[in-house]
This record gives C-alpha cells, sequence and structure tokens, in this order.
C-alpha cells in the first residue's frame, strides 16, 4: 500500500488523476471498496476517491466526501491508497449517499 498523504486539488490536477471519472455516491448500502486517492475539499472536507468492488469485480467509481468534524475525518487522513474497505452510506436532503461508518475489509 501506498503513503497516506492527502492532495490538495492543484496537486491532483497536476497528478493526472482522473477524478472526473469519478461520480458521487447517489444511493444508500453498503459497498466494499479500494480508495484510490484523496484530496482536500473548499469546506473543510477530505475528498475520497473509490472503486467498488461488486460480485468480485470492479464496477464503479465513486467518491464522497469526509467533514473535519465527523470525528477528525473519520480517520481518512490515514488510510492509504490500496485499502479495502466495508463503507456504509445513507442519503441525506440532497439525495447524495453520506458515509456513516467504515472498517477495514481485508
Amino acid at each position: 500500500m501506498e503513503v497516506t498523504k492527502v492532495l490538495s486539488f492543484n496537486q491532483l490536477c497536476e497528478s493526472g488523476f482522473p477524478y472526473r471519472d469519478y461520480k458521487w455516491l447517489d444511493e444508500a448500502g453498503h459497498f466494499v471498496g479500494i480508495v484510490e486517492e484523496k484530496s482536500w475539499g473548499r469546506s473543510q472536507n477530505l475528498i475520497v476517491y473509490c472503486r467498488l468492488i461488486e460480485n468480485d469485480d470492479i464496477t464503479r467509481k465513486i467518491c464522497f466526501s469526509v467533514y473535519q468534524q465527523r470525528d477528525c475525518y473519520m480517520g481518512f487522513k490515514d488510510v492509504p491508497k490500496g485499502a479495502m474497505l466495508n463503507l456504509f452510506f445513507l442519503k441525506n436532503s440532497k439525495n447524495r449517499g453520506y458515509l456513516v461508518r467504515w472498517n477495514d475489509a481485508a
């Protein structure tokens, strides 16, 4: 697994990471995902880019925000790229999925 550094948005763009290929999750449920990258957002949030694994296949590229007031980004600052995680989402009033908890899937 790689280092746990969180990139600024400029660093993310300069790195060539295809962040535009990742869509905001718009559903509730339990998912297994692999952390691909992390960047700082504009509102004291961390944006996590993941590939979801469904039926033993990597199926979708998603992103979601984790906010500072949620127990210091829910520990995502220290999650290394390549980590496989169980992710649990609910839906908010804007119909966007938001992370309520996570744990290691490995």
